[in-house]
């Protein structure tokens, strides 16, 4: 095998890992965890929680809610802008961070529940 085909070989296979990685990052389910079962232990872990909104707070550059269920309660906080509904339902994913004392998931997906 030569030089060159060696390089050709390297990119395809390259390209081939590349677009395995990229279905396997689009098809990856986060664990639901019932809110009552975060604790410290499961900070910077990828997690989906459902919940009821509560208390929407609109910031110039955030967004943040409680996220309750009959037991518990956790923060949601996130960047963008999202258009939250107080007292509706709804699941979302993202990291569990540690942020002045409490525990609170920084948002990537939010979706309404449907019941």
């Amino acid at each position: 095998m030569n030089k060159k085909e060696m390089i050709r070989l390297s990119l395809i296979i390259s390209f081939v890992g590349i677009i395995a990685l990229n279905l396997g990052i689009a098809n990856y389910n986060a664990p639901n965890i019932d809110i009552s079962e975060l604790d410290s232990s499961m900070i910077g872990e990828y997690v989906k929680v459902c919940g009821d909104a509560e208390s929407p707070q609109y910031g110039s550059t955030f967004t943040s809610f409680n996220l309750k269920t009959n037991q518990s309660n956790v923060k949601v906080i996130t960047f963008d802008s999202v258009n939250v509904v107080s007292k509706k339902s709804y699941c979302v994913e993202g990291r569990v961070e540690f942020y002045k004392g409490d525990l609170e998931i920084l948002l990537e997906k939010i979706n309404e529940e449907r019941n």
